[in-house]
């Protein structure tokens, strides 16, 4: 899954991406956490700084990704040892659980679960409204919903 980040993360949607560092955390390949670097070319250099701390894991049950994206500043400051305290972290992820029922020789379905934690203010630091906030939460699940389907599909692994 960690190949298709870019295709249903809002942050880094069709954005190029780098991951910067990664520590295996398991027998799978694909147990890791990382820290990606997102390009966003759409944005000025000065507000360009976003990294994402993410771990993801996958055993025989299902698979999960947890990410909390950052401002570059306060990443690397963590990475050499500095004073972390500052570092805002609002964890999100999603886990894919397989649906082991067999009909004839193949697979049906999966349970995608989806969970976000976001800031309910505006880009000019002004609380949102409920209604506002409710808005905007609806819109990112639902399109991350259809972007992790998307990219589920498309991957050649699963």
């Amino acid at each position: 899954m960690e190949l298709a980040h870019r295709m249903w993360d809002i942050l880094c949607y069709q954005s190029p991406v780098n991951e910067v560092g990664r520590i295996s955390n398991g027998r799978h390949p694909g147990n890791i956490t990382s820290i990606i670097k997102v390009d966003q070319p759409f944005i000025p250099n000065s507000e360009n700084n976003v990294m994402i701390l993410q771990e993801s894991f996958t055993s025989p049950v299902g698979s999960y990704i947890i990410f909390a994206p950052s401002n570059s500043e306060s990443m690397n400051v963590a990475i050499r040892g500095g004073d972390s305290t500052r570092m805002h972290i609002l964890p999100s992820g999603f886990v894919v659980c397989s649906n082991e029922k067999l009909y004839g020789n193949s697979k049906v379905g999966s349970l995608l679960t989806i969970a976000y934690q976001t800031l309910a203010s505006s880009q000019d630091g002004t609380m949102m409204s409920t209604m506002e906030a409710v808005a905007n939460a609806n819109t990112l699940v639902t399109n991350t919903l259809v972007k992790v389907k998307e990219a589920l599909k498309s991957c050649p692994w699963i």
